[in-house]
C-alpha cells in the first residue's frame, strides 16, 4: 500500500511540475510577444521622429515673423501638419484610367505641436475661391493658374501624388503659405470601414436621415453605411449645404478621435490596425512611423481632444448652365478670419 501511495504522490508531483513548465513557457511566450510589440512600437516611434519633424527650409513663401493688429508673432517650427482630404470617388484612379480623378469634398488641416502635444484642426469650406495650378494633360507641367473652388484642386492632377500635392499647395495658399508636411487622401467610401473598426461612433445627429429613422438631436451610434451618409449627405438646393456638411464632418472627426484616443492609450497596436484598414482606401505620404511618433507625442502629453477652427466668410450663389437644378456656391473667406486662424495654429506671439 505504501508503494502505491508513493507512486501516486510521484505522479502528482510530475503533473504539477509539467503544469508549472507549461505555465512558465506560456508566460515566457507572452513576455516575448509583449517585448516584440513594444519593440515594434519603439522602432516606429524612433523612425517617425526622424522623418516627421517639421521642416520649413523648403518653403520660401511662408512668413517667419508677422506683425498683425499691433502684435508680433513668430512661426512655430514645432508644428507638424497633415492635410486630410476626403476624396469623393468610388475608387482611386489615375488620369490614364479616367477623365475625372475625383475631388476633395472634405478638407481639414490637422496639426500637432510636437513639443507640447497640443492638437488643432482647421476645417476648410470646400467652396473657397482660390487661385490654383492646372496642368497640361498627362504631365506635371503647369499650364496656367485659374481661380476655382478649393475642392477642385485635387481634380487638376493625375489621381495620385500630383493631385494630392496640388490640393496641399492650394490649401497652403489659402492659409498664407504655411508649411504642410504631409497629406492623407481618403476615399470617402472607406469611412464605413474605419468607423466600424472602432465599433462605431456615437454622436448627436445634426441632420435628418429618414432612410435610417434618424432625426436632428437623436443620439446615435453610426455604423456601416450610416457613417458614410452622415459625412457625405447634403441638400444640393441649399446654398449653405456644404457648410452644414462641413459642420457634421468636424463633429464626426471630433467624436471619432475622442473614442480612439483612450483606446490607443491602453493598446497602442490600435494605431497600426487603423493604419492598415485605412491604407485600403487611401493615398498618403504619411507613414506608419510618422503616425506612431505623433501618437506617442499625444499619449505622453495626455491629449484626448483637439481645438477646432473653421474659416469664416461669405457664401454666394452663381448660375451654371450645365447643372441647372443644382445651387452652385462660391465661398469668399474673410481675410481677418484666415489670418487669425493661421496665427492661432501656426504661430507663437512674441510681442
Amino acid at each position: 500500500m505504501s508503494r502505491i501511495h508513493t507512486s501516486g504522490r510521484t505522479a502528482n508531483s510530475r503533473i504539477i511540475k509539467a503544469a508549472k513548465r507549461i505555465v512558465t513557457l506560456l508566460i515566457s511566450l507572452l513576455l516575448v510577444a509583449a517585448v516584440a510589440v513594444v519593440g515594434t512600437f519603439e522602432f516606429y516611434k524612433f523612425q517617425g521622429k526622424k522623418t516627421a519633424l517639421p521642416d520649413v527650409s523648403q518653403n520660401s513663401n511662408y512668413m517667419e515673423i508677422i506683425e498683425y493688429n499691433g502684435k508680433k508673432y513668430k512661426y512655430n517650427e514645432n508644428i507638424f501638419s497633415v492635410a486630410f482630404l476626403g476624396v469623393d470617388r468610388e475608387e482611386f484612379l489615375s488620369a490614364d484610367e479616367t477623365d475625372f480623378v475625383g475631388a476633395s469634398d472634405a478638407m481639414m488641416v490637422i496639426t500637432v505641436d510636437i513639443k507640447t502635444g497640443e492638437a488643432k484642426v482647421i476645417a476648410l469650406p470646400r467652396d473657397i475661391m482660390v487661385e490654383m495650378d492646372t496642368f497640361i494633360d498627362g504631365t506635371d507641367e503647369i499650364q496656367n493658374e485659374e481661380v476655382h473652388q478649393l475642392y477642385l484642386a485635387y481634380s487638376y492632377g493625375d489621381g495620385g501624388e500630383l493631385s494630392c500635392q496640388n490640393a496641399v499647395d492650394t490649401i497652403s495658399r489659402v492659409l498664407y503659405y504655411v508649411t504642410i508636411q504631409k497629406y492623407y487622401a481618403l476615399d470617402l467610401s472607406g469611412i464605413a470601414a474605419l468607423n466600424d473598426s472602432i465599433g462605431g461612433v456615437v454622436l448627436k445627429s445634426k441632420y435628418d436621415f429618414p432612410k435610417y429613422g434618424i432625426k436632428t438631436g437623436d443620439v446615435i451610434t453610426l455604423k456601416g453605411d450610416m457613417a458614410e451618409s452622415y459625412v457625405r449627405s447634403r441638400d444640393t438646393d441649399t446654398i449653405t449645404a456644404s457648410l452644414d456638411r462641413l459642420d457634421r464632418q468636424v463633429q464626426y472627426v471630433e467624436s471619432f478621435f475622442s473614442q480612439v484616443a483612450p483606446a490607443v492609450m491602453t493598446d497602442f497596436s490600435k494605431i497600426s490596425q487603423l493604419y492598415n484598414v485605412g491604407s485600403q482606401y487611401s493615398q498618403t505620404n504619411l507613414s506608419l512611423s510618422d503616425i506612431t511618433y505623433l501618437a506617442s507625442v499625444l499619449m505622453s502629453k495626455g491629449t484626448l481632444n483637439f481645438e477646432t477652427y473653421t474659416i469664416q466668410g461669405e457664401m454666394k450663389s452663381y448660375e451654371d448652365e450645365t447643372l441647372e437644378d443644382t445651387v452652385h456656391a462660391a465661398f469668399y473667406p474673410d481675410e481677418d478670419s484666415v489670418m487669425q486662424t493661421v496665427l492661432d495654429v501656426f504661430y507663437t506671439r512674441i510681442g
